[in-house]
């Protein structure tokens, strides 16, 4: 995944993520992700698996290596969601609430393609407030930027 990576107030290119896609014959995608930092173990298993059709993604000697693509693809080979097959497999009960609370995660930004919308530290706090409006129940907001900002009154 390529995006932009904003360290203080500058904007640099940034590859954070490696997305890994398992694909069955049936039409099946087991998705997992990766920091860039891949294990070892899972890029020897991706280059043994690369053009190999024969092999079942299934395997339990895979589960390790491709762990979260892995799991996918199981959940929805027994079509079921992940929380409810690891609820059952590890005797966790879980009934998922009709609502997910969710937060707003607020950090400096640079204005858009309009020259809108630029969050500073100056207009933090009506960016802050408005995410709350908008419903979000908590608020992640990027410390390191505001606590450079008060180092250097």
């Amino acid at each position: 995944m390529v995006g932009v990576y904003t360290p203080g107030w500058q904007a640099l290119l940034a590859c954070s993520w490696v997305f890994v896609e398992l694909l069955t014959h049936e039409g099946l995608v087991g998705t997992g992700e990766w920091s860039l930092e891949f294990p070892k173990q899972t890029l020897e298993c991706l280059a043994s698996l690369e053009g190999r059709k024969d092999k079942n993604l299934l395997d339990a000697d895979l589960e390790e290596p491709l762990y979260m693509a892995w799991w996918d693809l199981a959940g929805q080979v027994l079509g079921k969601p992940l929380h409810q097959l690891w609820g059952e497999l590890f005797e966790r009960g879980f009934e998922p609430p009709d609502r997910v609370p969710m937060a707003a995660y607020t950090w400096q930004r640079f204005a858009d393609v309009h020259g809108q919308s630029t969050v500073s530290f100056d207009t933090w706090p009506a960016h802050t407030k408005m995410r709350a409006d908008q419903g979000f129940p908590a608020i992640k907001l990027s410390s390191r930027a505001i606590s450079r900002r008060i180092t250097s009154i």
